[in-house]
């Protein structure tokens, strides 16, 4: 009886070709061959898991065979002697799936052959059916070369703002920048436009023509000038002179007052000579602002308390003020700085008097 065997085919690689087994006993005498039974199903075992071994190479595909099957004769009684092999039958057709067989008992590992040259590289068959999925992980195939650069994905939505962390501690100071080059100057501005006065009587001013004429009005009495000191309407004011070999006595008095308009100076000066310690030298009075030039610069009056007097003049020398005192001399006077007794005995409720003008500088 011919033994039909069904091998179910997994698509991927085929694992190293067992060893042939043992040829089975001959069977007792052969008989007449009874007809071919009906193929049974094919039995499906579970596919195990597929070797680690690498493919050994294909063999040689045997010639299939060609001869018709006889008519099976009638059983024979068993012969003793053992008979030829018939020829191989054709290939019947495919039998129907069998029923789904138990699954076998797991293999050992075979080992591992040595590894074959690379082949070719075939044709490309149709995709088969996807098989059950392996319970063994297979080995891990070489590292695809790097894929083109996809698109750019959308934008994702905006994410909502995490809370504020906590003030950082102060960083040291940076150090100083270098000065930066000097910009460009800006364009000049446009000119604004003129101010103008509008005609009428401005107290001590008439403006008319527009304002383009000013006229001062014919009198400005005092009532009209400033009065606040140094202006031309404003009251004079007093200054310590300071003196200079001069000591006026314990009760004598000393007035100085004074006005400046502009870079003219006006000054008054009255001393009173009183009491005791009365001492009386080249006397000299400091001015209440610098002077501009050295030079005589006002009159001087000396009175003695017995009632004469005498005239003199003030000449200022570098911010001094000194009266001087007539001097006869024959045919003209000249004028002699002040002493004990010039120009006569200088005694309590003696005075002299001051008066002058110089240009400030």
């Amino acid at each position: 009886m011919t033994r039909v065997f069904a091998k179910i085919v997994e698509q991927g690689r085929d694992g190293i070709d067992g060893a042939t087994g043992p040829t089975g006993p001959t069977g007792p005498g052969v008989g007449d061959t009874g007809p071919t039974g009906p193929t049974g199903p094919t039995g499906v075992g579970i596919t195990g898991p597929t070797g680690a071994g690498v493919t050994g190479p294909t063999g040689p595909t045997g010639a299939s065979g060609t001869g018709p099957t006889g008519p099976t004769g009638a059983t024979g009684a068993d012969s003793t002697v053992t008979g030829p092999t018939g020829p191989t039958g054709i290939q019947g057709s495919q039998g129907t799936q069998g029923i789904q067989g138990t699954q076998g008992i797991q293999g050992t590992q075979g080992t591992a052959g040595a590894t074959g040259p690379q082949g070719s590289q075939g044709t490309i068959g149709a995709t088969g059916p996807t098989g059950a999925t392996s319970t063994v992980a297979g080995p891990t195939g070489p590292q695809g070369s790097q894929g083109t650069q996809g698109t750019q994905g959308i934008q994702g939505t905006q994410g909502t703002v995490g809370a504020t962390g906590t003030q950082g501690s102060q960083g040291t100071q940076g150090t100083q920048g270098s000065q930066g080059t000097q910009g460009t100057a800006g364009a000049t501005g446009p000119t604004g436009p003129t101010g103008t006065i509008a005609d009428g009587d401005k107290g001590d001013i008439t403006v008319s023509s527009s304002g383009a004429t000013w006229t001062l009005d014919a009198v400005v009495n005092n009532a009209k000038l400033a009065t606040t000191a140094g202006q031309p309407g404003g009251a004079w004011a007093t200054w310590n002179p300071g003196l200079t070999n001069l000591n006026v006595g314990s009760t004598g008095t000393v007035v100085a007052r004074w006005t400046q308009i502009g870079k003219t100076v006006h000054y008054s000066i009255v001393v009173t000579l009183g009491g005791t310690s009365i001492s009386v030298g080249a006397a000299a009075f400091a001015t209440p602002a610098n002077n501009a030039t050295d030079h005589v610069t006002g009159t001087a009056f000396f009175l003695d308390a017995n009632g004469s007097w005498w005239m003199g003049a003030t000449d200022i020398i570098t911010n001094k003020i000194y009266p001087v005192a007539p001097l006869a001399n024959g045919t003209w006077t000249g004028y002699a700085n002040l002493g004990a007794s010039t120009p006569f005995t200088w005694a309590a409720s003696d005075k002299m008097i001051l008066v002058g003008t110089y240009e400030a500088s």
